[in-house]
């Protein structure tokens, strides 16, 4: 290595119109390690004396660049070996109290508190210079050296990657004449001076990611590279936020050869025009980034919002900017046709106002607003539209019919609703709203129309999912129709195997006169079949917890499976135990795992396949009987063959005068209606009868006993007389009188 003879070099350098800037160099990293004495001054934080007449006043191998900031005005700190590098503290030597940082040939990493510190400090203005050398300039032996420390912290961040082992050129020494011809470029030709050439002596090139950081930029080149190429840089800036960085990626340019004498050292910054590219790049440091917010354009405002032929349309539009709004315009289309653009009427408060005179009937409009500032800054807003209506008055949608098909669907259906819409002038747009299990409804168009049948496919959901749905359906004057709300639980595609199995009363808030209520909940399934139902591994749910019956569990006909909280708690009440003592009921006892909620919930009875077969989602107020919530009596279901949630369905236990008011575990419900319901069909006149619930002895006494009007025969046709025994079973009574009047009656006792 060439020991060069110090040289005293006059740098006059233009005036600068910069405020005093301060500067910290680092020394946490073991900037004097080997052969470096990368700091000003072996006095530090601050350099003494603090008023030098000469760069030798401070003795270390960066003296005459401290010294050159020194002359210029600004404030040099180095950052003592036991500090932190911090950003946003009240530390005296944070960054946050500096306008530039400078690492010069750092030989330890940083941590991951340093490097955020570095990008914050850089993002919100300050600047950053890295200063590297040659691969395997690891002074320390800690394996790092300084083109590893800068690219494992910043690479990812700033986009500089400081070329190292296994990249080509990572070792070079030359007088680099490859220097940007712009005359514009200020760290070629800046207020230091003009630089035509820069000594390397052992260094590294830089390799730039414009994709990482667009603002990247080479200032010279090593000598055999093509101008503006982002590989073999040597000298780059960029920015970051709101700051700035720079670099080169050897340290022999700042070296004065005034540092530790047992240091091999070059005396640099006299040679070639390196100081001068050095202070280039610093006083470019400290001149803050001009900064241009382009126009602000909000709240954009459209009266009326639904427009007719007669209608001139009102727009506003607030616009703001850090300077100056110098034009704005809006720009507005018919249909596919051009857009033309129309200045603001008035201005007034940050809001420009803007009109779009009347246009035809059926036309759509499209709209955009362009603002541009003092800067050339150009914003340009969101494209909105209005179709133009009819401005004759005219009647909303009628909506006459909506239904669904499958009218019971399982989850093997995909379901088809249906709604015919009419309107005295023309549809614009209908839709489906649908919600899943109370979700949000989302909404879709019909994908079918049948003259003025609209055609929507719901789809296919599991057992048990409730769904909810209603159509909507707008004219060309704006009118708005809503049909009413229509829901229905999909059911398994094995209900048909478990039909007539059902959720038949929940006592779900007792009343607290017995004590602690929880122990009187209980919710009754009813096999109102008149097969025998293998119900092992069945379970009660209500979403959280399972009730589940034990295996071998075999259902009579007509027996009842009461699921109850605290079975001794039941059995203990002299009201129940008639219903639960009289042998055509199961009972169990589910201790918590099934805690019916006082405000309601889903209550799914689920088969060992996993299928739905009955739910219902009770709720505690009204259109459902508000006084099962506490009052005492159950909410018992009217007539096993109607739809369970349904809430007119229900009544609370005790309404129809029957029974007292505490519910009918294991026992018919108090509340069935005794009817029959005839359906006749187009096709011929057939009927279908839906079976009146009836005890054993009322039938006995009223069918049977000295009763001249009918005649009873069971399911297997057998006729009945005065003597026969009446069990639980399925008869039918034909009226003597008239032969096509035929009842079906299910005796439960």
């Amino acid at each position: 290595m060439r020991q060069y003879v110090f040289k005293i070099i006059l740098i006059t350098l233009i005036a600068q119109s910069l405020m005093a800037a301060r500067f910290l160099f680092d020394y946490t990293k073991n900037e004097t390690a080997g052969n470096a004495d990368w700091i000003i001054d072996s006095d530090y934080p601050y350099p003494q004396p603090q008023n030098p007449t000469s760069a030798t006043d401070w003795d270390r191998a960066i003296s005459s660049w401290g010294y050159a900031l020194y002359k210029l005005g600004h404030e040099v700190v180095t950052l003592p070996p036991d500090s932190a590098i911090t950003y946003g503290t009240s530390s005296p030597m944070d960054l946050s109290n500096f306008d530039v940082f400078v690492m010069v040939e750092p030989q330890n990493p940083l941590s991951a508190s340093e490097i955020q510190a570095i990008t914050d400090f850089v993002q919100n203005g300050g600047g950053f210079f890295m200063i590297s050398d040659h691969n395997a300039s690891d002074r320390d032996n800690d394996g790092w050296d300084s083109p590893r420390v800068f690219n494992a912290a910043f690479e990812d961040i700033f986009g500089v990657h400081f070329d190292t082992t296994g990249d080509a050129n990572n070792y070079i020494s030359e007088t680099i004449t490859n220097v940007n011809t712009d005359p514009n470029d200020s760290i070629i030709n800046g207020p230091a001076g003009i630089v035509d050439t820069f000594g390397y002596w052992g260094g590294t090139v830089i390799t730039l990611n414009t994709n990482t950081n667009p603002s990247l930029r080479g200032h010279i080149w090593e000598n055999a590279e093509t101008q503006g190429s982002n590989s073999n840089v040597i000298v780059f800036t960029g920015t970051y936020g709101n700051g700035k960085i720079a670099g080169f990626g050897d340290s022999s340019p700042v070296d004065d050869g005034t540092g530790d004498p047992g240091d091999n050292l070059y005396d640099g910054w006299y040679t070639y025009k390196d100081s001068t590219v050095t202070l280039n790049i610093c006083l470019w440091l400290i001149q803050k980034q001009v900064t241009n917010t382009p126009p602000l354009i909000d709240t954009i405002i459209q009266t009326p919002t639904m427009v007719t032929d007669t209608d001139t349309v009102k727009v506003s539009a607030l616009i703001t900017d850090d300077n100056i709004v110098t034009t704005d315009s809006l720009y507005y289309a018919i249909n596919s046709g051009t857009f033309t653009a129309i200045f603001h009427l008035t201005r007034s408060n940050d809001t420009s106002y803007f009109e779009i005179m009347p246009q035809n009937y059926d036309d759509t409009v499209y709209y955009y607003i362009i603002a541009i500032d003092d800067s050339g800054a150009r914003t340009v807003s969101d494209t909105f539209s209005y179709i133009v209506y009819n401005h004759t008055a005219n009647q909303p949608p009628l909506i006459s019919n909506v239904w669904h098909e499958p009218s019971f669907p399982t989850d093997t259906d995909s379901v088809i609703a249906h709604a015919i819409i009419t309107d005295d002038h023309e549809l614009v747009t209908d839709s489906i709203y649908v919600s899943v299990n109370g979700g949000t409804y989302t909404a879709s168009f019909h994908f079918a129309i049948s003259t003025d049948t609209f055609h929507y496919d719901i789809g296919t959901y599991s057992a048990g999912t409730n769904i909810s749905y209603f159509v909507v359906a707008i004219d060309d004057s704006g009118a708005r129709s809503v049909s009413d709300t229509i829901s229905y639980t999909v059911k398994s595609s094995q209900y048909q195997l478990n039909a007539g199995v059902i959720i038949n009363e929940i006592m779900y808030n007792p009343s607290t006169t017995w004590g602690d209520d929880s122990l009187y909940e209980y919710t009754e399934v009813w096999n109102a079949t008149p097969d025998t139902v293998d119900m092992s591994g069945w379970y009660l749910t209500d979403g959280e917890g399972e009730a589940h019956m034990p295996n071998g569990t075999k259902v009579p006909p007509y027996y009842f499976v009461v699921f109850a909280r605290d079975t001794n708690s039941l059995l203990s009440k002299p009201d129940y135990q008639p219903y639960l003592t009289d042998g055509d009921e199961i009972l169990i006892n589910i201790a918590d795992s099934v805690q019916l909620s006082n405000s309601g919930e889903w209550v799914k009875l689920v088969d060992a396949a996993g299928n739905t077969v009955d739910s219902v989602l009770y709720d505690d107020a009204s259109p459902w009987p508000t006084t099962p919530d506490g009052g005492g009596p159950s909410l018992e279901l009217k007539d096993p063959n109607i739809d369970n949630n349904d809430p007119t369905n229900w009544a609370a236990s005790g309404s129809g005068g029957k029974v007292p008011d505490y519910g009918t575990p294991g026992d018919t419900n108090s509340v069935y209606v005794v009817t029959i319901i005839t359906e006749h069909t187009q096709e011929n006149s057939e009927k279908t009868y839906r079976g009146k619930i009836m005890r054993a002895k009322d039938f006995h006494n009223i069918y049977l006993r000295d009763n001249k009007e009918y005649t009873v025969f069971d399911i297997s046709g057998k006729k009945l007389s005065e003597q026969s025994t009446v069990r639980r079973g399925i008869y039918f009574v034909v009226n003597k009188e008239n032969t096509r009047s035929i009842q079906k009656i299910i005796v439960v006792k």
